[in-house]
């Protein structure tokens, strides 16, 4: 399934500005990380996990506030095993694999693509 991989390719930028580059710290590659894969997620999301067809507005201010939480999580998760337990940043990405996409899994189907129920669904629901 295309966006699980998108999911599971967002740690990988981390290893590559990290491991390969020398360029970042963990998180701040991290960070790096996670706002260049938004907007790819976002659509990927939208279009084919969810096959939302509703408005543009709200799933987007719904999706950047999920994004935030799981910057958050994300990094605290890399600061928790690089600086707390002084292990190496991989523990940090592999454990990433697990958290974030579980958070935006969960959020995006609950609440960030929620399909609004019309009147008519309304009514036959009752």
């Amino acid at each position: 399934m295309l966006p699980y991989h998108l999911d599971t390719a967002l740690p990988l930028s981390p290893v590559a500005l990290v491991a390969w580059a020398g360029l970042l710290s963990p998180e701040a590659a991290n960070v790096v990380s996670f706002i260049l894969w938004t907007l790819i997620s976002y659509v990927v999301h939208r279009e084919f996990t969810f096959r939302f067809d509703g408005d543009y507005g709200g799933p987007a201010a719904r999706f950047m506030f999920i994004f935030i939480l799981k910057l958050f999580a994300s990094v605290a998760v890399i600061w928790l095993i690089t600086r707390c337990f002084q292990s190496s940043y991989l523990i940090g990405v592999l454990l990433n694999w697990v958290v974030t996409p579980l958070i935006s899994y969960l959020a995006m189907k609950l609440w960030v693509f929620q399909r609004a129920l019309t009147h008519l669904e309304r009514v036959i629901s009752v």
